[in-house]
Order: structure tokens, then C-alpha cells, then sequence
């Protein structure tokens, strides 16, 4: 009898096994699983490719400008590879590089080409566009720029001040920050200090200051 009860036992348990073993519910979850870390491998290889590609745009606009751009344009008139949206990333990344280099003209035409591929309003474009129109000199291009970016945002009023530095008109500059740290002491404190720094006789600003622009939200509906 006991011998018969340790076979019953035996065959009871190698059963139980054997249905956990092939539960249909586990291999669904292993599946998942397996899928998961499947899509995170090609996720974090598709991010290493675009900065690789970045990094290789940044490199040739540096060595060459015109030649790096007419790089990044090939890139863009290829229709099937990118997004609209990595696309115009791309170009105002490019933006960024041409500023640096101070060739604020090729950085302007590369906000201009964003726009053409987006019926979509993007702040970070229109303020892009406001810095190169500053440093070329055509004050009333930006400040109508930046006017209609403070309607998304009204951090762009700092940029506004910025732009009053930049023609020297102080009052003007000072009562924007004045304004903006009044929508929000804790958010635009950073007014403050400017506001005394200005008053101490520190030297105006000669170009819009990007450093205290929040992540900018990129596409805005129209």
C-alpha cells in the first residue's frame, strides 16, 4: 500500500509540474517578456544611431559649413527616411551649431526651412529665428517674433528684455523682468538678480540670453 501511495504521489506531483511547466499563462508572460527587452535593445540602438548621426552633422557644419549643410539637406529631401519631425529637429540643430560658429544668417535660413515643413507653430524655432534676427540686426523682426512666441509662453518675455539690452534701451528691459518675476516670484526669480545687475552698472546684453528658457514644448498646434 505504500508503495502504491508513493507511486500515486509521485504521478500527482510529475503531473503538476509538467501543467506549471506548460502553463499557457507563463509562456504568454515569457513572450512578453522576451518582447519587451527585445524593443528596448532596438529602442536604445535607434537613440545611439540619431546622436551618432548629430554628432556627424555637428562635425561636418564645424569643418565646412556650407558643405555640412548641404549634407543635412540631402538628409532632408530624402522623403522616405525621416519624420517631418526629425527633420525639423534637425535642423534646428544644425541652428544651434551655425549660432555658435556665429553664422547667424545659415542658422536663420535653417529655422526658415523647419517652418516650411510644419503647418504646426514651434517655439523653439520662432526664438531661434528671434536670436539670429538680433544678431543680424533686425530688431523689429525679432521682437515681433518674440511678442507672438510670449502668447505660448511667458518666459519669452525674458527674451524681450534681452532684446531691449541688446538696442539699449535699460527701462525697457527692466520693466519686462519686472513684469515676468510679478507672473511668477518663485518660477522667474532670476529677474531679480538681473534687474539689480543692470542697476549696478553691469554691461548690457549684446544677444539673447537662452539660459533661463525652460525645455521649450516643441509642436503647438496652430
Amino acid at each position: 500500500m505504500k508503495l502504491l501511495a508513493y507511486f500515486l504521489f509521485f504521478l500527482i506531483f510529475s503531473l503538476v509540474t509538467a501543467c506549471n511547466n506548460n502553463d499557457p499563462y507563463n509562456e504568454m508572460m515569457n513572450d512578453i517578456d522576451i518582447s519587451i527587452q527585445e524593443s528596448v535593445k532596438e529602442q536604445k540602438e535607434i537613440e545611439k544611431q540619431w546622436l551618432e548621426l548629430k554628432e556627424n552633422i555637428k562635425n561636418k557644419i564645424a569643418t565646412d559649413s556650407i558643405g555640412g549643410i548641404s549634407f543635412l539637406d540631402s538628409l532632408i529631401e530624402s522623403k522616405k527616411r525621416y519624420t517631418n519631425y526629425q527633420k525639423i529637429e534637425l535642423l534646428l540643430f544644425s541652428w544651434e551649431i551655425l549660432y555658435e560658429l556665429e553664422a547667424y544668417q545659415l542658422a536663420l535660413e535653417q529655422c526658415i526651412k523647419a517652418t516650411k515643413l510644419s503647418k504646426l507653430k514651434d517655439p523653439l524655432n520662432m526664438i531661434y529665428q528671434a536670436g539670429s534676427y538680433t544678431q543680424l540686426g533686425n530688431f523689429d523682426s525679432a521682437k515681433k517674433i518674440i511678442i507672438e512666441a510670449t502668447e505660448y509662453s511667458p518666459q519669452y518675455n525674458w527674451l524681450l528684455g534681452n532684446l531691449y539690452e541688446v538696442i539699449k534701451e535699460k527701462e525697457l528691459a527692466i520693466q519686462q523682468y519686472e513684469q515676468l518675476y510679478k507672473s511668477d516670484t518663485i518660477r522667474f526669480h532670476f529677474c531679480v538678480e538681473r534687474i539689480k545687475e543692470i542697476e549696478s552698472g553691469t554691461p548690457l546684453l549684446l544677444e539673447l540670453d537662452y539660459s533661463k528658457i525652460e525645455e521649450v514644448p516643441k509642436l503647438i498646434i496652430m
